[in-house]
């Protein structure tokens, strides 16, 4: 069973990067057809934006895409839903994946940000999902969140060029 959790995890990963790889190209392109100048800035936007759509994956109900095709969920310790805090942190922490990848194999299918947010995944069957997130919660994150991923890459993306 454990095998099966750390493999279904994974491959829920799999389809959420594939997703928002998808996700980044269409917005690159339809960036570049808007503003053709400069491509390292437009690629810069878009890298924001698909990293602000990785940190707010699993808002939904505690489930990515990927999640839901496989039919996983996150949840806290108890079962119950995950803030909207500890699901942006848990996706960051995602970023050190070499690290999280040692974190799984050792912690009874547990990453690292599992540990530090309190929070697991689990198996739901198809007809029982164990919490409704808050609609304010998602607007939250996919609004706020991307404003201020924006605003910190092109905040370092003004410091390089004036260097």
């Amino acid at each position: 069973m454990k095998q099966s959790i750390i493999t279904r995890r994974l491959e829920s990963l799999i389809i959420d990067i594939f997703l928002l790889g998808l996700i980044e190209i269409f917005i690159v392109i339809l960036l570049m057809i808007n503003i053709s100048e400069n491509f390292l800035y437009i690629y810069g936007l878009a890298t924001s934006i698909g990293y602000s759509l990785f940190f707010c994956k699993d808002i939904i109900n505690g489930q990515s895409i990927g999640k839901r095709i496989l039919k996983l969920q996150v949840v806290d310790e108890k079962g119950f839903p995950v803030s909207l805090l500890n699901i942006i942190l848990r996706n960051i922490i995602a970023l050190l994946q070499p690290i999280d990848a040692l974190y799984i194999i050792n912690n009874n299918g547990k990453r690292l940000g599992d540990i530090i947010c309190k929070t697991k995944v689990i198996s739901i069957s198809t007809d029982k999902i164990n919490y409704k997130s808050n609609p304010v919660e998602i607007i939250i994150c996919f609004i706020i969140v991307p404003v201020m991923t924006v605003s910190f890459f092109y905040a370092i993306w003004t410091i390089a060029n004036s260097i």
